[in-house]
């Protein structure tokens, strides 16, 4: 049995090609939304809620796991660190599908939000934040409210939490993405964006076009780096991946 966790554009893509091996295949995603992106695909048993890391060894075992591909987002820190937990206590080989980093020198890069809001508070002007709901709260606590931008998904569970920490309607972008150049640049320039916060979030993400954007509008680009992680395979080629679901299926064809 293969469990896939997704919750990306690549997550989708590989689910969709894992159909090729004919398996039972079980994916899983944090949110109903993106499981209703996924929830057609053949062969695939779906989880469409979060779970913690017992949760999730507890799902791993029902469902007889034995092979593990992590696609979450890249900057899913916590549910990367749970399967990486949890793969190790079971002895399941796990492989993580990573995104392609965009290298631009322009841009400014911390190892954390911490460190990021500390080089804000010498800065002025307004402030596109587009690194998701997690660490909202941090910046509002530290920076004036005022300055800050919000692009968000679209969720009513977001929005409130916008409105918790004190963000304002004409502050709060709540909008799917990603976003193309020109989408970026007009949101820059109509709400006199003087840096942007982001994410390494590849291709696919969007990382070019927003950075391209910024450099047209004189923006400043402070990116948030990604964490290193413990796995058994990681590559950013899904052909690769799945050469790596094979190669394990037949070390461990008999359990699958």
């Amino acid at each position: 049995m293969i469990a896939v966790f997704a919750g990306t554009q690549e997550g989708r893509e590989v689910l969709e090609r894992l159909k090729a091996l004919n398996l039972p295949i079980f994916g899983s995603t944090a949110t109903p939304y993106g499981s209703d992106l996924i929830k057609n695909y053949e062969n695939l048993q779906l989880n469409a809620s979060p779970m913690n890391q017992r949760e999730m060894e507890a799902w791993l075992r029902e469902k007889q796991i034995r092979v593990v591909v992590d696609a979450t987002h890249p900057y899913a820190h916590e549910v990367t660190a749970n399967i990486v937990k949890v793969c190790k206590d079971l002895h399941l080989p796990l492989a993580r599908l990573q995104r392609a980093r965009v290298s631009v020198d322009s841009v400014k890069r911390f190892k954390n939000y911490e460190d990021c809001i500390s080089y804000l508070q010498t800065r002025t002007g307004k402030i596109l934040l587009t690194t998701g709901s997690n660490h909202l709260e941090k910046f509002a606590a530290e920076l004036p409210k005022e300055r800050l931008i919000a692009r968000v998904l679209p969720r009513a569970s977001v929005l409130k939490k916008c409105e918790d920490i004190g963000l304002k309607a004409n502050q709060i972008l709540a909008i799917q993405g990603p976003f193309s150049y020109e989408m970026n640049q007009a949101m820059m320039k109509d709400f006199q964006i003087c840096q942007i916060v982001t994410k390494e979030s590849g291709t696919i993400g969007g990382f070019q076009e927003k950075v391209r954007a910024a450099q047209e509008m004189n923006v400043e680009v402070l990116s948030i780096m990604k964490k290193s992680e413990e796995t058994n395979f990681a590559t950013e080629s899904q052909n690769e991946l799945l050469n790596w679901v094979q190669a394990q299926i037949q070390l461990n064809g008999e359990l699958i």
